[in-house]
């Protein structure tokens, strides 16, 4: 059963008959059967839609540090991952990107809530 409504909605399956009650107006109650589960899935796929699903790759391993230094740091752990047998599916560039970010440096921007006035 699917009960197509914007108002607030009761479901009572503790009695014979069921009972299905919306306090809106407008609403339809649409009963779907099917011989099985993934026929009903179907069904109700055709009647909202398909949801939109990242990629595959997109739940698979990533690869991600606090922040790479250069290209060749993160190329050598690209390799010994994958001569490992570890199924690398994307690469994150951590920080790096944030600029200025030097331990401990009065100079850094790292972890500051706003730039400072210029």
């Amino acid at each position: 059963m699917y009960l197509d409504t914007l108002a607030a909605a009761k479901w009572d399956f503790t009695q014979q008959p069921w009972k299905v009650s919306a306090a809106g107006d407008e609403s339809s109650l649409l009963f779907m059967a099917g011989k099985d589960l993934p026929e009903l899935r179907s069904q109700f796929m055709q009647l909202v839609g398909r949801p939109l699903v990242p990629p595959r790759k997109m739940f698979g391993l990533w690869l991600s540090e606090y922040g790479f230094d250069n290209w060749n740091e993160l190329d050598d752990k690209l390799i010994t991952l994958q001569q490992n047998s570890f199924p690398i599916d994307g690469v994150v560039m951590d920080l790096q990107w944030f600029g200025n970010v030097e331990a401990y440096s009065a100079n850094s921007q790292m972890g500051r809530a706003r730039l400072p006035r210029s």
